[in-house]
Order: structure tokens, then sequence, then C-alpha cells
């Protein structure tokens, strides 16, 4: 049988205190935003390690100013070490992380994403996973 799920509802927050659960902020690093119309930039970020697999169950957008256009967190399986702000997606690195998107927010869309019970994206530490992801953000 087939079940319909229902991504963006009411819910406004994710829950503060889940045992076992990790909450990490990715944010963009500080740079002063060039006077282009428009700007992408990208950061990545390192997974924590853990004994086992790890899964992201949800995600919620913070600090959005009025000069943000949209966020996207892309898969990074060729990146080897982190990298701060690099400004176009031919900069050293961001090739590699442009190979399939995680998530995105834009501008209208509810600020936060809770995935149903039972269901993640495997990232962690096992042969194979996911240990780099990079945040495309759209000024």
């Amino acid at each position: 049988g087939t079940q319909d799920v229902l991504f963006f509802g009411a819910i406004e927050t994710l829950p503060s205190t889940v045992e076992g659960v990790q909450y990490i902020d990715f944010l963009s690093h500080s740079f002063l935003v060039p006077s282009a119309t428009t700007t992408y930039a990208y950061t990545t970020l390192e997974l924590p390690t853990a004994e086992g697999p790890l899964h992201i169950i949800g995600f919620e957008v913070i600090g959005v100013k009025h000069y943000h256009h949209h966020f996207r967190l892309d898969r990074c399986p060729g990146v080897t070490t982190h990298f701060k702000t690099r400004l176009n997606e031919t900069s050293p690195g961001v090739e590699d992380c442009v190979d399939g998107i995680i998530w995105s927010w834009a501008r209208g869309n509810p600020k936060v994403l809770n995935l149903p019970d039972q269901v993640g994206y495997r990232v962690g530490t096992e042969e194979g996973d996911l240990r780099y992801i990079s945040m495309q953000t759209h000024y």
C-alpha cells in the first residue's frame, strides 16, 4: 500500500528536547555581501563522527534576513576538508558539492521541516557514508 506524507504542516519549531537527538547549527560565515544583484555563497559542514550511522531527521531555518532568497543543502561526496565561504560554483571544492540536493528553503515556505517518524537522511561514519554537506545561500 501507499501513504501520503504531509511535510509542510503547522509545526512551528523543532522539538527542543528529544533524547538521543543532536542539534547542529549550520550557519553562513560572516562576509560582506557583494553589491551584485545575485550572489551565491557556499560553505561546508563536516558532519559529526559517531559509532554508527547518523540520520538527519529535520531542518529549521534560523537567522533569515531581508536579503536572503533561498538556502540549499547539497551532498559533498568528493570533499575531504572543510571550506569557508566561496562565491561561485567553480571555486575549488564547490564542484564536488552539487551532487544532489538534500533540502532547500525559499522565502514564503515554512522555516521548519520535520521528517516523519522512522524517516531520515543517512549520514555518518561507515564506509561510503556522507561526511560533508554544503549550504548554498542565495543573496
